[in-house]
C-alpha cells in the first residue's frame, strides 16, 4: 500500500508541475466541479459509501475508476447556454486499508486526464476552458463501523471525508483550501430468492472558502446474482447547498452560477472474477446546477477480495455432540435422535420418571419404562389391581 500511495504522490506532483497555465488569468474562480466522489475502495456501490469495513485485520483494497462527464457546467442566460467546461474525465486512484474489522483508512486522488469547453464569451468577458490534465484535491478517508457485520441485515458506520488541496488553484478540479465531510451510512444485506444490499448515507461537506457548505446524500440497492458474481441496481447521490454564490470570471467580474441541487441517478454493475471486480455505471444528471453533467459513465476495476464467510459447519454451539448444521435446536443443550425435527433438541421429563414426554403415556405421574406406548412411562400396577381375587372365595379370615 505504501509503494501505491506514493507512486499517487509522484503522479500528482508531476501534473501538478505541468499545469501551471490550467486556468487562464481570464478565469479566477476555484471550484471542485466534479460531483463524482467515488466511495472507498471494497465498497459497494460507486458513489454511495457503506457502513461496514470490509476485511478484518490490515487487509488492503484498492481502485481505479475512470468517469466522463458531458456539460458539467453550462452558463444559462436568455435560454442561451455557454459550455464553460463541456467535458471532463477524471481517473480516480483508491485505495483502503482496514483495520481490526472495525476501522476503515483510505485515500484517494482525482486526476482530471481531460477537459475541454468552448472558450464562451460571457456577459462580455471572453474565457478559457480548461484544455490540460489536472491533478485534483486528495482526499482522505477513515470509518468506524459502529453496529452490524458486514452481512448482516442492518448496519451502522459513522465516517469522515477530509480533502486536501492538492488541486491547482483557480481551477474546476480543486478548491484551493481544506474541506471535510463528516457523514452517517446505513446499509445491510438481506437474503431471498435473490440476496440485496442496500446502502444509504448523508453528511455535510463543510467548505472554508467562498463556496458554499452543502447537505449530501445519496442511497444504492442492487441484487446480487450467481452467488455474488453479479451485482445490478441503481444508485442515486445529490448535493444541496446552504447558499448561493456568484463564480468569479476574473478578478473583477463575476457571473451567478446555479447553485441548485446536484442530482444524478445512475445504473450500475459489477462483475466478480476471483479477487477482482470490474465495474460500469451511467445516467443522467437531473438538474442545471453547477457540476452536474448532462449523462455521465464511469468504468472501473478493483482488487476487492471478497468477505470470508465464517465456517460453521464443524460448530456445535450448544455443545450436546450434534452439529449445528443437522441441530434442530442449536442453542438448547439436547441428544441426538433419528426425527431431524427433535435431533439435537432437550429430551423433556416433566415427572422425572426417564421416561421423555414426547413418549411418555402418563407424562405427569412418575412411572416406569414399558415396551407398550400405551403404559410407556405410567405408574407400574399394583398386585391386588394386577390378581383380583377369585369369586365365591371370601377375604375375611376367622
Amino acid at each position: 500500500m505504501t509503494a501505491v500511495v506514493a507512486a499517487l504522490a509522484l503522479a500528482g506532483t508531476t501534473l501538478l508541475s505541468g499545469s501551471a497555465r490550467a486556468q487562464d488569468a481570464s478565469t479566477k474562480g476555484s471550484l471542485a466541479l466534479n460531483q463524482f466522489d467515488p466511495s472507498p475502495a471494497g465498497d459497494a456501490f460507486f458513489n454511495v459509501p457503506s457502513p461496514y469495513v470490509h476485511g478484518k485485520y490490515f487487509e488492503p483494497r484498492a481502485q481505479l475508476t475512470l468517469d466522463y462527464a458531458e456539460k458539467p457546467l453550462r452558463l444559462f442566460d436568455d435560454q442561451k447556454s455557454a459550455n464553460l467546461v463541456g467535458r471532463q474525465v477524471f481517473l480516480h486512484a483508491n485505495v483502503s486499508m482496514a483495520i481490526v474489522d472495525r476501522l476503515l483508512v483510505s485515500l484517494m486522488l482525482p486526476v482530471a486526464v481531460v477537459q475541454s469547453g468552448d472558450d464562451p464569451i460571457i456577459q462580455g468577458t471572453a474565457t478559457t476552458s480548461p484544455d490540460e490534465a489536472q491533478v485534483g484535491d486528495m482526499r482522505i478517508g477513515l470509518r468506524v463501523r459502529i453496529y452490524g457485520e458486514p452481512e448482516s441485515p442492518f448496519q451502522l458506520g459513522v465516517g469522515n471525508y477530509l480533502y486536501v488541496p492538492t488541486g491547482a488553484e483557480q481551477s474546476f478540479v480543486g478548491e484551493g483550501t481544506v474541506r471535510a465531510q463528516p457523514y452517517l451510512a446505513l446499509g445491510g444485506q438481506f437474503e431471498g430468492g435473490v440476496p440485496w444490499v442496500w446502502t444509504a448515507s448523508a453528511g455535510v461537506l463543510a467548505r472554508a472558502s467562498d463556496n458554499p457548505s452543502s447537505f449530501r446524500y445519496g442511497a444504492g440497492i442492487a441484487a446480487l446474482l450467481l452467488k455474488d458474481v453479479i451485482q445490478v441496481g441503481p444508485e442515486v447521490y445529490a448535493s444541496t447547498p446552504f447558499f448561493s454564490r456568484k463564480f468569479k470570471l476574473t478578478a473583477r467580474d463575476s457571473v451567478d452560477i446555479n447553485n441548485s441541487t446536484n442530482l444524478e441517478i445512475m445504473l450500475g454493475a459489477k462483475v466478480r472474477l476471483w479477487h477482482f471486480q470490474a465495474g460500469v455505471m451511467g445516467g443522467p444528471g437531473m438538474t442545471r446546477a453547477a457540476g452536474t453533467p448532462s449523462f455521465r459513465l464511469a468504468w472501473s476495476l478493483a482488487y476487492n477480495p471478497p468477505i470470508e464467510k465464517p465456517d460453521n459447519s464443524g460448530a456445535d454451539t450448544d455443545e450436546d455432540g450434534v452439529l449445528n448444521r443437522y441441530d434442530a435446536c442449536p442453542y438448547a443443550h439436547g441428544t441426538a435422535n433419528a426425527d431431524p425435527k427433535l435431533n439435537g433438541c432437550p429430551r423433556l421429563d416433566d415427572d422425572e420418571d426417564t421416561v421423555p414426554n414426547n413418549e411418555d403415556a402418563c407424562p405427569n405421574e412418575y412411572g416406569v419404562p414399558s415396551s407398550d406406548p400405551k403404559t410407556n412411562g405410567c405408574p407400574a400396577p399394583s398386585i391386588a389391581a394386577a390378581h383380583p381375587p377369585r369369586g365365591g372365595w371370601s377375604t375375611a379370615r376367622f
